[in-house]
């Protein structure tokens, strides 16, 4: 079985990177609705580190994973 994940980074005030993973997004998101996701998250101040703000975007990427599960 495949499994994608949305990782999205960010940076905090004190400039540490802050991920966020949403497991099965939709697989035809594109680079501009992606950054504009993050772009809302920092505006509205959805998420933030332990200690800071998220102030700016770092990267994102989607990660596949192939899951193989045994009968035991």
């Amino acid at each position: 079985m495949e499994k994608l994940r949305l990782e999205m980074d960010f940076l905090d005030g004190a400039n540490k990177k802050y991920r966020i993973r949403v497991d099965e997004p939709r697989e035809d998101l594109d680079k501009t609705e992606i950054q504009e996701a993050m772009e809302n998250i920092i505006q509205y101040n959805i998420f933030k580190s332990k200690e800071e703000d998220l102030v700016g975007i770092d990267s994102a990427r989607f990660v596949r994973t192939t899951v193989e599960e045994f009968e035991l």
